[in-house]
């Protein structure tokens, strides 16, 4: 899993994981989906969602967090704890990518 504990706003994060068989060798997941969600807490509706460019056969699933996603996500507070969570669905399967808490911090070097 990615070791993922703080992002800053106004920043680029891409996330990348290979899904791969118990050998090594990734596994074709051809028509999966999957989906990356950032909260305040289980209660609040997303601040982001991102879909996720999948490369089937290489079974790499990569979510990118832009700048414009992070964009007045905090309002007027400088740092704020949330949930970020991953899903891949694949052939009707839910597999749990990612599930953890980020610190998220205004980027004092803003646009």
């Amino acid at each position: 899993m990615i070791q993922l504990k703080k992002i800053y706003t106004d920043s680029t994060y891409p996330l990348h994981f290979v899904y791969k068989d118990r050998d090594g060798v990734p596994i074709d997941i051809t028509g999966a989906t999957a989906t990356l969600v950032l909260r305040k807490n289980l209660h609040t509706p997303p601040e982001i969602t991102k879909a996720a460019t999948i490369d089937g056969p290489n079974g790499l699933i990569q979510f990118e967090i832009e700048p414009t996603d992070t964009a007045g996500i905090l309002d007027e507070e400088t740092s704020g704890k949330y949930l970020i969570g991953a899903v891949l669905d694949h052939n009707g399967q839910k597999l749990t990518l990612l599930q953890t808490t980020v610190e998220v911090h205004q980027n004092i070097v803003s646009a």
